[in-house]
């Protein structure tokens, strides 16, 4: 009788800093099957299957592995303060059962990681600074209006986390969760308007960040200052080394994410907005790790504003508007203490929407998973926060949500289904964007692009002549620009809906709204593949 030998599993290198890549190497494996695979798991326990895969890879990917037994996979390390176990599995998913395993040390947990900048409530003198650590207790922000040399150092004002016992359902609380270590935050100010400042952080006693980065200041608030804002919604991520995560990724995010970045190095846009749907972690905490080390180039550079979306808020009794099961279990937590607004919240599920100014423009960010209706508090927050815009000074008014208002979509699903939403939010929401005069409105949720007329009530009052809206103001543009990564949304209408002026349920990417003072906005696509303009309208006031 042949004595089967035990495969061979080998890890290079087997200690590792956030973002290097290890080589794994497994050879003697018999009968090797389609569902083998290599997971790498967080090292908390001994049973790697306490948590979930932070990413793995089927061994089959080793174009030879089902003929010899033998594969190579490469995995890109992130810093998830914790030590990983490199673990060979069979069984597939619905019996896995560990064959080898090696130990892979990570070092440093308290390297500062996930910048990312935030407007702050109030003056534009100031941004509020976000970061993540294992369990330091000086955090700190060096800055200063020279590279490498920083004349000012904040202390972290605010140092926050989130445990199981804060969410609300599995997986979040189950094998999804993983400490996400120390949130803290600083304001960074007073500084100048429209000014390059560069910035390290960490901590006196733990070290700060090797690299140096930057940020352009907010400009002064002003009717004729020209700004350009990125905006897009439902983007997600996906591991670089193309490694698989157990929600699945977002692959198209890569590219998209990738353009915007050399669209901000060229110094095309100094602001961000992501309408929901960010990460899709969907309460398996170390996605959210993986999101920021792929946003971290634009996060790190310019504001990155945010709104809930079903996939961050939802969950049953839970106080989400609508009760699925979406966030996996976060309902809005973990969303609300890594990208708080304004107002400094520092609890879960804390108020989720918010205004800010920006130069020209004053901009609302609504909740859709929290409630709307008339009379609710958001209601009533959103009419007084729109009554109260001067557009003397701020004379563009942007308005975002998740889920779209007006949407060509098949899904008339009760109660959440993409067009009794609309129909909803036309009903209690709409009254005030047309009141207060609204020039753009901005959803996502629908993985698509679509341009609307200027519509009201579903009637279109003004379509585009030459794609540009010349005039004075009639009616919102309505946009869905939920086409950032995760998959196409299909569920489209044979014929365009009376107020749909263009469709694209095939190009992935990102727009960008250009001001140029006060009576001038355009709004781009461009898509992910190559950085093409596919789309582009005018708002042109100065036209009579």
């Amino acid at each position: 009788m042949r004595t089967l030998s035990n495969p061979n599993l080998s890890v290079s290198p087997m200690v590792v800093s956030h973002g290097d890549r290890i080589v794994v190497q497994l050879t003697n494996v018999q009968n090797p099957a389609k569902d083998d695979w290599i997971g790498v798991f967080l090292a908390d326990s001994q049973n790697p299957f306490d948590s979930a895969p932070s990413r793995f890879q089927y061994c089959d990917i080793s174009a030879a592995y089902l003929k010899t037994g033998n594969a190579t996979i490469f995995f890109t390390m992130v810093n998830s303060r914790a030590n990983m176990l490199v673990a060979f599995v069979r069984g597939g998913m619905n019996a896995p059962k560990v064959q080898a395993s090696v130990g892979v040390q990570m070092l440093n947990w308290n390297q500062p990681l996930q910048p990312r900048l935030m407007l702050s409530q109030g003056s534009p003198a100031y941004v509020r600074f976000y970061w993540s650590s294992f369990n330091v207790t000086d955090p700190q922000v060096q800055w200063g209006t020279v590279s490498h040399s920083y004349s000012s150092t904040t202390n972290a004002d605010q140092t926050t986390t989130y445990s199981a016992q804060n969410m609300c359902g599995p997986p979040a609380t189950t094998n999804g969760y993983h400490s996400p270590g120390l949130i803290h935050s600083a304001y960074i100010g007073p500084l100048m308007p429209s000014t390059r400042y560069y910035y390290v952080f960490g901590s006196p006693s733990q070290g700060f960040s090797a690299q140096e980065y930057s940020f352009l200041s907010p400009p002064s608030t002003s009717a004729n200052q020209a700004v350009s804002i990125l905006a897009y919604g439902d983007m997600g991520f996906a591991n670089p080394d193309l490694s698989q995560v157990p929600n699945g990724d977002e692959l198209p995010s890569l590219l998209t994410t990738q353009w915007m970045e050399k669209q901000v190095q060229q110094g095309m846009a100094s602001l961000l907005f992501h309408i929901g749907d960010l990460s899709y972690a969907r309460g398996y905490a170390t996605e959210w790790d993986s999101f920021h080390a792929q946003i971290a180039p634009l996060s790190s550079a310019l504001p990155y504003m945010t709104c809930l979306g079903n996939h961050e808020r939802d969950f049953p009794q839970s106080g989400s508007y609508y009760q699925g099961t979406d966030s996996g279990g976060e309902c809005g937590v973990a969303a609300s203490l890594r990208f708080p607004p304004p107002n400094n919240a520092t609890m879960p599920q804390a108020q989720s929407w918010y205004s800010i100014n920006y130069g020209p423009v004053h901009a609302v960010f609504m909740s859709t998973e929290d409630d709307f209706t008339k009379g609710s508090n958001q209601w009533n927050w959103l009419q007084a926060d729109l009554a109260a815009v001067n557009r003397a000074v701020t004379p563009w008014l942007l308005f975002s949500g998740h889920r779209p208002m007006y949407i060509d979509s098949t899904n008339y699903d009760q109660p959440a289904g993409d067009q009794p939403v609309a129909e909803l939010l036309r009903q209690h929401v709409e009254p005030l964007l047309m009141e207060y005069k609204v020039d753009l409105a901005m959803w996502g949720h629908h993985h698509s692009y679509q341009r609307m007329c200027a519509v009201y009530q579903t009637k279109c009052l003004k379509r585009a002549v030459n794609d540009t809206y010349a005039g004075p103001f009639v009616a919102p543009i309505q946009m869905v620009i939920g086409m950032a990564g995760q998959g196409m949304s299909t569920n489209v209408e044979s014929s365009y809906p009376p107020y749909l002026e263009k469709l694209d349920i095939l190009n992935y990417g990102f727009t960008r709204i250009d001001i140029a003072d006060a009576q001038h906005l355009r709004m781009s696509f461009y898509r992910n593949l190559d950085g093409t303009m596919v789309d582009q309208f005018t708002i042109d006031r100065s036209a009579s």
